[in-house]
């Protein structure tokens, strides 16, 4: 999901604190391996809608684990 050597598990705990929508369609990109058209018939949106909702999710992702170390570097 993310590049560097980050634990998954601590990368699925973060998951699991996306939106429902963010955190599905990541999950279905990134561990499914699912396509950008599969994913978008699937759930019925645009591939655009996809692709925005993977950036966004990915884009949070790095924020948190940003956050996050810097917490535990800084404590």
């Amino acid at each position: 999901i993310l590049p560097g050597a980050e634990p998954v598990s601590r990368i699925l705990r973060l998951t699991d604190t996306l939106p429902e929508r963010q955190r599905e369609i990541l999950l279905m990109s990134r561990i499914d391996q699912i396509d950008k058209k599969k994913i978008s018939e699937v759930l019925g949106i645009s591939i655009r809608t996809v692709e925005t909702t993977l950036y966004q999710s990915i884009k949070e992702l790095r924020r948190m684990l940003k956050d996050s170390t810097n917490l535990t570097s800084s404590g």
